[in-house]
């Protein structure tokens, strides 16, 4: 992924229309290819973009490095290419370090992923803080590797970056905040989780068409979970303003709605939320802020 690619939307873009053209980018956490994301989404809608550098501290969290994947595929000892980064970008561990060499089968395995679950699935690996390498690749073409030796290559390069979040505010008449949260990253990735991005960006296009909200509406689209640590920890004056929340993800399933309720699950905003989606979804359900496995 180069930095001086740029993604262009019509300013109209439709939700389908964003995820055809994005969905496909390698968006890593500090990564051209989130960038690129998200100022494509920035021309789209009234956005203001934060940026954190290398090395920054949020709070326990140090935002890391910027993260650049050049090539990466295995290969037979006989030149027989089995993947390769431009086949999938899911097929390089995130944040990877670079490595090339011949290897014993035995030592590949001990470095390629699998879904523990689905056998045909490519899953996403990231080791964001440890310096390792790694592939991933389906089960059923893990299971088909028998030769002795394989040659690997993964051209990956760090440097210094921005861990950069998208900012879209709808005024209200009180102070009071309500935010709305999407991550953008996970390459070639559509309902974890540009599917919770374009219902974000689709419910603030309706909200900045309203001129009588109360609340202020805050939607912040992040890298996952550094993302947030970061606005809030240097935000730190609106937190007290903050009222209440929604992460939005999983989107692009046909299934009933579920959420996650908070830490106290029976606060007003808890109550609010649980009634107004039952309203419109009976056959959605609630979770304990505990077991987030029931949403899997």
């Amino acid at each position: 992924m180069e930095s001086n690619i740029i993604t262009k939307l019509p300013k109209d873009a439709t939700m389908i229309q964003i995820i055809n053209e994005l969905w496909r980018l390698p968006r890593d956490i500090i990564s051209d290819g989130y960038d690129t994301a998200l100022n494509a989404l920035a021309e789209i809608v009234p956005m203001k973009i934060h940026e954190y550098p290398t090395g920054t501290e949020c709070w326990t969290w140090i935002v890391p490095e910027k993260w650049t994947c050049h090539d990466a595929y295995l290969e037979t000892m006989d030149g027989q290419r089995l993947f390769s980064y431009s086949d999938n970008p899911l097929h390089i561990m995130s944040y990877s370090i670079p490595f090339e060499g011949e290897i014993s089968q035995e030592m590949l395995f001990k470095h390629l992923y699998v879904h523990p679950l689905i056998p045909e699935a490519i899953p996403f690996m990231h080791k964001y803080y440890e310096r390792d390498w790694g592939l991933c690749c389906s089960r059923l073409l893990k299971e088909s590797l028998n030769d002795k030796k394989y040659k690997v290559k993964i051209d990956t390069e760090f440097s210094n970056g921005h861990l950069n979040v998208g900012e879209i505010v709808a005024p209200g008449s009180s102070e009071n905040i309500f935010v709305l949260c999407a991550h953008l990253c996970h390459p070639a990735m559509v309902n974890d989780d540009l599917a919770g991005v374009v219902v974000g960006i689709e419910v603030m296009r309706e909200l900045l068409r309203r001129n009588n909200l109360h609340y202020t509406y805050r939607f912040l689209i992040v890298p996952e979970t550094i993302g947030s640590a970061a606005y809030l920890s240097h935000n730190e004056h609106l937190i007290p303003k903050m009222k209440g929340g929604l992460f939005l993800e999983m989107l692009g399933l046909d299934n009933p709605h579920a959420m996650q309720l908070s830490f106290m699950e029976n606060t007003e905003m808890d109550k609010c939320l649980t009634m107004i989606l039952k309203e419109h979804d009976p056959n959605s359900w609630t979770g304990s802020f505990w077991h987030p496995s029931l949403f899997n």
